[in-house]
């Protein structure tokens, strides 16, 4: 039996003996046991306990003011900024029923960053992928440093 299959029965199996109104929603027993599952990608970008761990092509400047407009669009609360350790800003936004969301954004090189977005073990996970949907269509077009445009790239291999 896999670990998260066993993780699932047992919390269901507590859902159930609890009774009453101490019962675990069901939606809550999934989380659970998704816990204990590996990581799930979409992509190039990587989803696990309510993060989104991806990389982007752009400035950190860019990136932030993308993080920016992009919870804008979604009507999400700007409750300030958070300077972390080794150059990581944390952008914390909130929805009108308080639901946190933390956009992690640390530079890499001039034109590399990494980008978590984290909504916690049982946040929305549509509401991270929504986020950085939006946060994407604010970003520049990527220029391509080669000379040649990017979907006109000649053909390489054998």
């Amino acid at each position: 039996m896999t670990r998260s299959r066993l993780l699932g029965t047992l919390f269901t199996a507590l859902a159930l003996g609890a009774g009453g109104c101490a019962a675990i929603p069901v939606a809550a027993v999934g989380a659970i046991a998704g816990a204990g599952a590996t990581a799930v990608s979409a992509g190039n970008d990587i989803s696990r306990l309510g993060k989104i761990d991806t990389a982007e092509m752009a400035s950190f400047d860019e990136v932030v003011s993308a993080a920016r407009l992009g919870a804008s669009d979604l009507c999400l609360r700007h409750e300030g900024d958070e300077q972390r350790d080794k150059g990581v800003l944390r952008l914390h936004f909130t929805d009108d029923k308080g639901a946190g969301v933390k956009v992690d954004v640390e530079a890499r090189t001039a034109r590399l960053v990494h980008m978590r977005i984290d909504v916690g073990w049982f946040g929305s996970q549509e509401v991270a992928r929504l986020l950085l949907s939006r946060l994407r269509a604010h970003l520049p077009r990527a220029r391509p440093t080669d000379g040649h445009p990017a979907d006109d790239r000649p053909e390489t291999g054998p």
